[in-house]
Order: C-alpha cells, then structure tokens, then sequence
C-alpha cells in the first residue's frame, strides 16, 4: 500500500528527472528509500519543448518491482524554467492546451507546442497500455500536482498530492460537477498559508487544508510554506493534520483499489455479455450474468464497509487514546502548579470546574465506541448479504448439474479475459 508519506517523498523526487536539476538525474531504474519501502523508476520523460518531467514508479516488494501497483508522478514549477512559467500562466490561469514560447512575446516569435497537460496524458497512456492490469495512482507537487490531478480525472484514477493549483479552469462542466461530488478521489493536501497553491482558489473542492504554517512576510516565507518540508507524517505514513488529527489516507486508498477492480471486472463481464448476445440469450446466460454481476456487487460493496469499518475503528482508538492523555496531562499541569496539593486534591478541584476523567475520557469513549459498533454492524450486514448471494447461487447449481458444468466453463472464460 503506497502511503500519504509514500507520495510525498515520489513528488518531491520526480523533480530530478530534469537534467541538470540536482546532483543526480532519475531515469529508468533508478530506485530510491521512502520511509520502510524503496520505489524503482519504470520509465520517465523530460519533455525538453515544453518542460513536464513525469515518471511511473513501482514499489519493491521481495526484491521485485511489483507492477500490479503504479504510481505517476508529475514535477512542480523550476522557477528558472521559462516553460515551467509559461504553464503555469497558460494552462492554470487561461485554459490552455498549447504553450506559447519564444524569445519575446511578439506573435511572430511565438512557438506553440503542446501543453503540459497534454504531454502529461500521452505519458500516463503509455503506462496504462504497457501495464493494462496495474493500479494507477498520480502524485505531484505545485504545479505537477495540478496536472497529476487532471490526468487521474482524464483517466478515472486516484490521485495524492502537495500544494497543488485549482484545475478549474481547464476542465469542462461536467469534469468539474464530478470533482465537486467526489473530492476524495482528488485529495490535494494544501498549507492554508500557501499564496502559491492557493492561487487558483479551489473550485473543484479537493483542496483540503491539513498544515496550518502562519502567515508570510517575504519570498522566503512565500516559498517555505509551499514547500514539501512542510508536511509531518506517523510512523506508518499517514499524514498529521496541523491540529494533531491523524489523516485515514489508507482507506481512502483501499476504497480506490477497490473501485478500480469492479470498473476492470464489470469491464471483462460486458465483453462477456457481448458475446453471447450475437445469438440471443439463453435463459442459463441469463442466470450466469445476472450471478456474475450480483457476485461482483456484492462482495466489493461488503469489501468497501470491511474497509470503512476498520478505518472507523482505527479512528475511535486514536480518539480515545487522546482523551485519555488529555486528561493526563491536565492532572500533571495541575500538579505541577500546586506542590501542595496531593493528586487526588487536584482532581477534586478539577472535577469543580466541570473537569473529570469521566466528562473527558468517558465522554468520548461512549460517542466513539457507539460509531465503531454502528461501523461493524453495517459491515457484518453487508457481509451476510455477500454470503447469502453466493448461497443461492450454490443453492441453484447444486440442483441442475448442466447448469453448474456450464457455469465452470463460462467463469474460466472470464478469468482468463480478466
């Protein structure tokens, strides 16, 4: 599972794909250390007209590169590269799919080539047709982050980014309504003291303002708090909100890994379907489709609440465990600014301003502990139901043995088109 802290590290590194732009230069290969998981480089581009740096990069898994999962990344603006400029006025601030260049900005001196965003899709389409079954992410920062997220919505992907600009102005209405509805598909982490990420706005709604660094005074500042040093992550990676919460980045993962296997399964069971209507369905094709489809639906839909449920659960513990340190640490602040005063004189002054372990830790460990039970009752509903589906479905095979030899036959087709 690639992390919050994962992505951040690949877009931050996908910036060296530039010749010239460190000391070292990424291509093809190239593997490098992200927290506990190292990354390899499956190919990557410097596009020298007009200026994009991209790479598809795989994690390692027992020292192979384990291509079932991608991640694309994007670089942000070189602030020395005039097409890096160039985008960022074009495309992000008119719309536009040609990039204007040349030595002045007299009409004649003008060359357009493609955008960014354009040689950005042509690369995430090479990656998908060469990996046809991979999980496809997208990742950036600044500027790449804004193209990372125009092509997971191009392409129907996930995307997780830094810092990045509004896309607003360079998608249609339709892409943009579909952002608005579906912003965890699109999860731009931002400093609400960023001018530059934030110079767009935010009509898509997927910027979500998780570090809070105050305010700017000169360019330093302007820089530092559109910087990815900026961002603190857990031990496992998961982003830290500016006010201490701990992000749940891994479901939403899960819940796009789980997405993007009934889009390729739905996928492999049209073809299917498509076959056999040529001649007509028969009634046992009929009986195998519907299955098909009800199987599919019913065991992603209690894959999803499985996912949910644990991510509540992990959720209510983080919450409880606060509590109970608030409480801690206002008995031991107590303590300390009264010498005299035994712990358990403390806690009864404490409980006369309304302050208890109960009101603290009780009172939040009946709200979270209710939500979690609520959580894993929904998911074991939506597990019985699975169950119950694939009964029936045994149920009816087991007495019509033509049927059920003409279901093994039709469930090898479609496993081996999948």
């Amino acid at each position: 599972m690639v992390t919050e802290e994962n992505y951040k590290d690949i877009a931050d590194k996908v910036y060296a794909v530039e010749d010239g732009k460190d000391s070292y230069t990424v291509r093809e290969e190239y593997t490098f250390q992200s927290n506990n998981q190292k990354f390899q480089v499956l190919k990557a581009k410097d596009n020298l007209d007009n200026g994009m740096q991209a790479m598809a990069v795989v994690p390692i898994v027992d020292g192979e590169p384990d291509t079932s999962q991608i991640v694309i990344a994007y670089a942000g603006t070189n602030r020395l590269d005039s097409k890096d400029l160039s985008t960022d006025i074009q495309s992000l601030g008119l719309g536009s799919n040609k990039l204007g260049n040349g030595s002045d900005l007299s009409a004649e001196n003008l060359v357009f080539s493609d955008s960014q965003f354009v040689t950005a899709l042509d690369f995430a389409d090479q990656i998908a047709k060469a990996y046809p079954e991979a999980h496809i992410t997208s990742t950036g920062h600044s500027l790449g982050e804004a193209i990372a997220m125009y092509v997971a919505l191009k392409n129907g992907w996930s995307n997780v980014g830094y810092n990045g600009p509004d896309i607003a102005n360079l998608i249609s209405d339709k892409e943009l309504l579909y952002m608005q509805t579906h912003p965890e598909e699109f999860r731009n982490f931002r400093n609400s003291s960023d001018i530059i990420g934030g110079i767009t706005g935010n009509k898509t709604k997927t910027a979500i303002y998780a570090a809070g660094k105050k305010g700017y005074m000169g360019v330093q500042d302007i820089l530092s708090n559109h910087s990815l040093t900026v961002w603190q992550f857990t031990e496992d990676g998961r982003l830290i909100y500016a006010d201490g919460r701990i992000s749940t980045g891994t479901a939403m993962s899960e819940f796009a890994e789980i997405k993007t296997s009934v889009t390729l399964q739905m996928a492999t069971l049209r073809g299917l379907k498509d076959s056999f209507s040529s001649g007509g369905y028969t009634s046992s094709e009929r009986i195998f489709l519907d299955s098909s489809q009800a199987q599919l639906i019913g065991s992603q839909i209690a894959a999803a609440a499985q996912t949910c449920a644990e991510s509540i659960k992990k959720t209510c513990q983080e919450a409880i465990s606060q509590a109970e340190q608030l409480w801690q640490d206002a008995v031991q602040q107590a303590l300390a600014a009264s010498s005299t005063l035994t712990e358990a004189e403390v806690k009864e002054a404490l409980s006369l301003g309304g302050v208890t372990e109960e009101t603290i830790v009780g009172a939040t460990k009946t709200v979270f502990e209710a939500i979690e039970t609520e959580a894993g009752t929904l998911a074991e509903s939506f597990a019985q139901i699975n169950s119950e589906i694939n009964k029936g479905i045994a149920s009816k095979l087991a007495s019509d043995s033509e049927l059920a030899g003409r279901f093994s036959q039709w469930q090898t087709q479609l496993s081996q088109s999948s």
